[in-house]
């Protein structure tokens, strides 16, 4: 009856493990008729080197090919964030920012999500909205 017994209870807990681990993580979607994300392309490195990031579209284009990242500002001042724009591939969406560049607000529609500190937009249609 104790075989019994602890065999039954770590069979349990085995269970309980394997169907929590195996559910696949939650990821954030944009609700349906969502506003896009409003803001602009901005350069990190200005960023962080103390200026506005500004860039124009061909200065975009150079700081990617040379694997400077360009980064999505939304806000200004202290409320201001940052965030990364991945592709719904995962791939990191530089390229497309680049191209809009000279545009003083860009729309973003896609999924947000703050993923260990860090602002994630994961864009399915970018739109100047100017």
């Amino acid at each position: 009856m104790k075989k019994f017994l602890i065999l039954a209870i770590v069979f349990g807990l085995i269970f309980a493990f394997t169907d929590s681990f195996s559910k696949a993580p939650k990821t954030a979607k944009p609700a349906k008729g969502a506003k896009p994300t409003i803001g602009s392309v901005v350069s990190l490195t200005a960023l962080a080197k103390g200026g506005d990031g500004k860039v124009k579209k061909d200065e975009a284009l150079k700081l990617v090919e040379a694997g400077n990242p360009l980064v999505f500002l939304v806000g200004t001042g202290k409320t201001a964030k940052v965030y990364f724009v991945m592709n719904a591939d995962g791939g990191f969406a530089a390229k497309q920012l680049a191209k809009y560049a000279n545009v003083k607000k860009l729309g973003i529609e896609g999924a947000t999500k703050t993923v260990n500190g860090v602002n994630i937009i994961v864009a399915d249609k970018m739109t100047p909205m100017d």
